[in-house]
């Protein structure tokens, strides 16, 4: 029996592997994707404001109107939700390699 599970093992090996590396890359593009969104939520919000002023009733019929253009800047702290995908998906990769195993130290 124990060779048949061995066989077996060594068998289906190469298949976990390629699992593993196809889910490893998603992963990756998704702290990436979520880095990229985490840095543009970060970016001020520009306003435009225009205002058009009636034409004077000055001598001149052609006279024309005046328009004032604002800008304002908002700027912003980001959105943390975007940093909290990229941390689960860091924490997938960690236990998809094994790496958050925790150690017993004897305390």
């Amino acid at each position: 029996m124990n060779r048949v599970n061995a066989r077996y093992l060594e068998s289906i090996r190469e298949t976990v592997e390629q699992m593993k590396t196809r889910q490893a890359l998603m992963l990756e593009g998704v702290v990436d994707e979520a880095m990229d969104a985490w840095e543009r939520s970060k970016q001020p919000t520009k306003r435009v404001r225009r205002r058009s002023a009636a034409p004077s009733r000055s001598n001149s019929p052609n006279s024309e109107s005046s328009v004032q253009v604002e800008t304002q800047a908002e700027w912003k702290h980001g959105d943390v939700h975007f940093l909290e995908a990229a941390r689960a998906a860091l924490a997938d990769l960690r236990k998809l390699y094994g790496l958050d195993v925790t150690r017993s130290t004897g305390i």
